[in-house]
């Protein structure tokens, strides 16, 4: 498996992938005709765009074909510290370490930082994930997703032994 950076034609299998791990993700939770308008608007060559010129954008690709990609931003008020966007792996390719490498891969690009923060769907069974790499539950908020509610959960990691 091999982490790059995210080339502008990798986004026809950037969509796909998205609309594929969405349904597999929040089909109990979130109803299919908002994750079709989500997929539209969050993957628009506009917003990705926008990503392309402000985000740290990466893929996980083993023999040309993409399982998995992430993406950081500088944290809003302290551009050192790190903000994990999204991150998503083919869910017949969980279980092999992708998320780790995009996670890791990701965080070793910002300079020094204190921290990395999310924010996830509650009952999202990727809390299970980052608890795991050692994220840790900071609040819980409701939110309105395309006209949705939907529960929040706000996570952080410390890194570099700071936070």
């Amino acid at each position: 498996m091999h982490i790059r950076d995210m080339k502008r034609r990798d986004l026809h299998a950037i969509r796909a992938l998205a609309a594929k791990t969405w349904k597999a993700t929040y089909t109990p939770q979130i109803p299919d005709d908002i994750q079709k308008k989500v997929i539209r608007d969050a993957y628009s060559s506009h917003e990705m765009n926008r990503r392309f010129r402000s985000s740290i954008t990466l893929v996980a690709e083993e023999n040309g074909r993409i399982h998995g990609y992430a993406f950081f931003s500088p944290e809003k008020y302290s551009e050192h510290n790190a903000y994990l966007e999204s991150l998503y792996v083919d869910p017949a390719e969980q279980g092999r370490g992708i998320g780790r490498s995009l996670l890791h891969t990701g965080l070793r690009r910002f300079e020094q930082p204190d921290h990395c923060r999310l924010i996830v769907y509650k009952g999202n069974k990727s809390v299970y994930f980052y608890t795991k790499e050692g994220f840790e539950i900071t609040g819980e908020r409701n939110g309105d997703f395309f006209g949705y509610p939907v529960t929040l959960i706000e996570m952080e990691k410390k890194l570099n032994g700071k936070g």
